[in-house]
């Protein structure tokens, strides 16, 4: 085979890895913007508010640490591929998926009383409340989020 041929193997290969990883990227994201879609044909300001607020509380305080605590999983689960070691690995993915769980306890907490920390900063109390129960709503949402993040990097090391 020739230094073409064997190019458009590693583009093809390269490419058949991407699309998945783009696709579900792109997906988070869009249900983020379809929340707002749909908010913003209520003509709702308060509303609107607090799904901004919503998701800039799940943003910073869940889905940075989350996505922060799995980034070390890329790196030791790539090391343990490389070493052919993929009982190693999969010890790794538990053990991700037990930090992620642990992690997820205090920042229930934390993001349950969202409303009252809110209102206590200064925030409008409406906007306060309806923030408080799209983050109640969304709290499942991240955990699973997480744990497929954790999957998803778990995967591509190999």
């Amino acid at each position: 085979m020739n230094a073409a041929g064997k190019n458009s193997d590693y583009l093809c290969s390269i490419f058949k890895m991407w699309v998945p990883l783009a696709l579900s990227q792109l997906m988070v994201f869009f249900l983020e913007i379809l929340n707002f879609i749909f908010i913003g044909h209520l003509n709702d300001a308060k509303s609107l508010a607090a799904i901004g607020l919503g998701n800039m509380l799940c943003n910073i305080f869940a889905f940075a640490l989350a996505l922060g605590m799995t980034s070390a999983l890329e790196t030791l689960a790539s090391q343990a591929y490389g070493a052919r070691n993929y009982h190693l690995a999969g010890v790794y993915l538990t053990r991700a998926e037990a930090i992620l769980t642990v992690l997820f306890i205090p920042l229930t907490a934390f993001l349950f009383f969202a409303a009252p920390m809110l209102k206590a900063l200064g925030q409008d109390h409406e906007v306060s409340d309806l923030t408080g129960i799209y983050v109640r709503w969304a709290l499942p949402a991240i955990y699973l989020f997480s744990l497929t993040d954790a999957h998803r990097i778990f995967l591509s090391a190999f």
